[in-house]
């Protein structure tokens, strides 16, 4: 059958492209799942030989958009395979035009999916260290990050409890930050009397109780 197969497509070769779609379609449809997946391992490892005619073959996939988002499919199903999704990784990587556009994409195809959110979020946490390592090499993505989660834990009352439990766990932390920095110590200071000027009797009661008072 393979030899059959591969005689039918040498035929096909010799003739018009609607000709060569037909007898390709009709040998591969005559064959078993079996003898198909024989058939393109077979092609697979003759590709494997030929890097460039690897190159070749994905330039014409991609000029196909339900063969391109077929294979996009069932390698994303794959990726859940911690290596293959490290090798895309490392190609990503590699490429910083791709990765942003697909970190871009990603954020905006989970916002509205709860599962993908979580996911999402889990992932966040256990890179959290490395994470951080990279937000914080751009000042202008620490003040926007920063901005941003103030104004949407505002909207959101459990993260606005998640935020206050997190800052008062990392509270020494905190201070210790603010209290080496002089400007910022002021600048807080000079904040949280505005806003607790607002209610005399507790800021009265504070500072009675630093023995400011």
């Amino acid at each position: 059958m393979r030899h059959l197969a591969v005689g039918l497509f040498l035929l096909a070769t010799g003739c018009g492209s609607a000709a060569k779609q037909q007898v390709i379609d009709k040998t591969l449809d005559t064959m078993s799942a079996e003898q198909r997946r024989s058939t393109f391992q077979d092609m697979a490892t003759v590709l494997d030989k030929h890097p460039e005619w690897v190159d070749e073959f994905y330039a014409v996939a991609r000029a196909h958009p339900p063969l391109m988002r077929g294979f996009l499919t069932d390698a994303t199903r794959d990726l859940k395979d911690p290596k293959l999704a490290a090798t895309v990784g490392e190609l990503l990587a590699k490429e910083p035009a791709s990765l942003e556009q697909v970190l871009v994409s990603t954020v905006d195809a989970t916002r509205p999916n709860p599962e993908a959110r979580k996911a999402l979020d889990r992932a966040v946490a256990e890179r959290a260290a490395p994470m951080s390592d990279i937000l914080t090499d751009s000042p202008a993505t620490i003040d926007a990050v920063l901005r941003e989660l103030v104004a949407v834990t505002a909207t959101k009352p459990a993260a606005r409890e998640a935020l206050v439990r997190a800052v008062q766990h990392h509270s020494s932390r905190i201070v210790e930050l603010v209290a080496n920095d002089p400007e910022l110590l002021s600048s807080l200071t000079r904040a949280i009397l505005a806003a607790a000027w607002k209610d005399k009797a507790s800021l009265t009661k504070l500072l009675k109780e630093l023995k400011i008072l």
